[in-house]
């Protein structure tokens, strides 16, 4: 079974929920790139990262970054405001060597009981969203 999102659909639903203006492009069904403009004091010219999916697992997903140190930096220090803004994230967030990120999905409350009936199976990008597959248990 496959889920779809438009980035437009993420894009809106990030920005009414969050305040952040956010633009996606896939490079390959496995890269992504999100740009943003940082909010804040001083005004700061549009950037962006580029996010790969390493490995899916039936329950957790291995992201990884390209970044060089100003945005290692910028990621490491979002990923500490997601743990403490977020405290159900704390063991779910887990930062790996080589600029790669494990969700343990197994690990976020509001998705344990998602996981009893469906096993993650991949997730890939296309020109306009992001397919996510799944099977049922």
């Amino acid at each position: 079974m496959n889920i779809y999102a438009s980035f437009e659909e993420i894009k809106e639903y990030v920005e009414a929920h969050y305040g952040l203006s956010l633009d996606f492009k896939a490079k390959s069904p496995k890269e992504i790139t999100i740009s943003y403009e940082p909010k804040g004091f001083l005004k700061i010219a549009r950037t962006s990262v580029e996010i790969g999916i390493d490995t899916v697992g039936s329950n957790f997903i291995v992201l990884y970054y390209v970044a060089g140190l100003a945005k290692d930096l910028v990621i490491s220090g979002a990923l500490k405001f997601l743990r403490h803004r977020y405290p159900e994230l704390e063991d779910a967030l887990i930062s790996e060597p080589d600029n790669r990120i494990r969700v343990d999905l197994s690990r976020i409350p509001q998705a344990k009981p998602v996981l009893k009936t469906i096993a993650l199976n991949d997730i890939r990008f296309d020109d306009s969203g992001v397919v996510v597959s799944f099977s049922l248990k």
